[in-house]
């Protein structure tokens, strides 16, 4: 080999590893590189009945993607969710649960990994319309009527200079029958009410299904349950009353509280089950009653196993038992 062909060996093989390294480098500002996707696991909705989307965020691609963002709901670049009822146009919605303890930050900081793939949960309900105590009503539920709704996810950089799209998710609510029927007109009727509290402020129930509120609201919350206990809508009274009664709040007391948790994590299809049995292990711990804990615990690992609920539970019951 003459000293032309050495050196165009050489040039070869420095060409080749500058390829290879640039392969296998991220590139900077490549958010556009990732992808964004939308989902609902619901497949039978009724209206007025809240939503729980999962938003994820994925490396499909061959190599590492250097993305300037941060795939948390409260930090720099949170996914934001839109809302179109039929063909409408896109509004912003604020979810009515995002996760506090599921905070993801990519392997590395900012490197996104071939194949990297985490996801996201919100609880999608009721949407702000105005400044409830300027107007009569300041708000509307995601879907207030049989019908559909459109529903995407943004992800922004940090700097607010790029920003991906996700797919276009259509979900649909069904026209309800029976008792379920009987309960949406008692869920529209509180639409239009302005009632008071004993302070003379006005009650909202914005958040009747997912949220605590008055003394007043919860005493409506507690007339649905007695007119309507096996409507579908029940269980998230029984999840979201339960969860309060459990740790001594409200009215109910702790004992109901109890019996409403059991029954909201009974249901096979409801996606806030494994919630309710892990708040139901950590209040038998919290009362002294490692029996039912230990009760709820494996019924709760039976039917939940990979679960967040299940591993916290866990780990309630191991420290209450050291």
């Amino acid at each position: 080999m003459d000293i032309h062909d050495l050196r165009w060996v050489c040039a070869t093989v420095v060409a080749l590893c500058n390829l290879n390294a640039a392969m296998a480098a991220p590139e900077p500002g490549s958010l556009e590189s990732l992808t964004l996707k939308i989902s609902v696991e619901q497949k039978d909705l009724l209206p007025m009945e809240p939503v729980q989307v999962a938003i994820s965020l994925a490396n499909e691609t061959d190599k590492p993607v250097l993305a300037r963002t941060l795939f948390i709901s409260s930090a720099g670049g949170p996914p934001q969710v839109f809302f179109s009822t039929g063909d409408g146009p896109f509004q912003k919605i604020s979810p009515a649960d995002w996760p506090d303890k599921n905070v993801i930050i990519p392997p590395g900081g900012e490197q996104f990994a071939p194949g990297w793939k985490k996801t996201l949960t919100a609880i999608l309900y009721c949407v702000r319309t105005g400044d409830a105590e300027k107007v009569d009503v300041g708000w509307r539920y995601l879907l207030p009527s049989p019908g559909t709704c459109r529903i995407k996810a943004t992800l922004k950089d940090v700097d607010g200079k790029q920003q991906i799209e996700s797919n276009v998710l259509t979900i649909k609510a069904r026209e309800p029958v029976g008792e379920d029927a009987r309960a949406y007109a008692f869920l529209k009727d509180l639409e239009g009410r302005k009632d008071k509290d004993a302070q003379g402020r006005r009650i909202t129930y914005s958040g009747f299904l997912t949220s605590l509120g008055s003394p007043e609201q919860e005493a409506k919350q507690e007339e649905f349950l007695s007119k309507f206990p096996n409507s579908r809508y029940a269980r998230h009274l029984y999840y979201s009353l339960g969860h309060m009664y459990s740790w001594g709040k409200g009215n109910g007391g702790i004992r109901r509280g109890l019996e409403y948790l059991e029954k909201a994590g009974g249901y096979k299809d409801f996606f806030l089950a494994p919630k309710a049995l892990g708040y139901l292990v950590e209040a038998c711990v919290k009362q002294g009653d490692l029996k039912k804990a230990r009760q709820h615990l494996a019924t709760l690992q039976e039917k939940f196993p990979d679960t967040e609920s299940a591993r916290v539970a866990a780990h309630h019951v191991q420290q209450a038992s050291n």
